[in-house]
């Protein structure tokens, strides 16, 4: 998903490294018990896992705890620190699922779990374009005065059963964290039957 770059190589508008991040923002204006907030600035604080600090749209360092699976950091990284550095960009972003029809985007919202990326992993099966999976982003385009879903990550995160049951299984490409039986399936794989 990500491309890394030589030491001293420019490129990209974003950051992304491992480091120290505060253990808590200085005067957040939002949060809960997981997070902190305040103007361009994120502070995701998973036990366990890691913190991810989300700075002015344009850098997330991310600060493992120790044993961390790698895959288990990707998630929250592509999920909710790459939400968080979107929206700090202006752009609205939606907890779902997006497939381009003929008459534009549909987004599948709702709690994890309920089947919004096996609906669109089904759909895309039926010849529809997955846009995105899980961070749906969202833009207002001046010139046509109309909201776009920005394309995302080419991949789908598929529960076992769900992948089994659509005749994916061959298109997994690993486990999103080590110990959940949810998987990684490529966009690019997927095919109509």
């Amino acid at each position: 998903e990500l491309v890394p770059l030589a030491f001293g190589e420019q490129g990209g508008d974003v950051t992304i490294r491992l480091g120290t991040t505060p253990a808590t923002l200085e005067n957040p204006t939002n949060g809960s018990m997981l997070y902190q907030a305040k103007p361009n600035q994120f502070l995701l604080n998973l036990d366990q896992i890691g913190r991810f600090w989300v700075c002015d749209g344009k850098q997330i360092t991310i600060e493992p705890a120790p044993a961390t699976p790698e895959d288990t950091i990707r998630l929250f990284l592509l999920g909710s620190a790459l939400g968080a550095l979107l929206h700090q960009r202006g752009q609205v972003i939606l907890h779902g699922s997006a497939v381009a029809t003929a008459r534009g985007a549909v987004i599948f919202v709702g709690p994890s779990g309920v089947g919004k990326s096996t609906l669109a992993a089904a759909l895309q099966q039926q010849g529809y374009r997955v846009l995105a999976d899980d961070v749906c982003s969202l833009v207002y385009d001046e010139a046509t005065q109309q909201a776009q879903v920005l394309p995302g990550l080419a991949h789908l995160k598929l529960w076992a059963d769900a992948a089994e049951q659509l005749e994916l299984t061959g298109a997994v490409t690993r486990r999103v964290r080590p110990e959940l039986e949810k998987y990684d399936v490529r966009n690019a794989i997927i095919t109509a039957r």
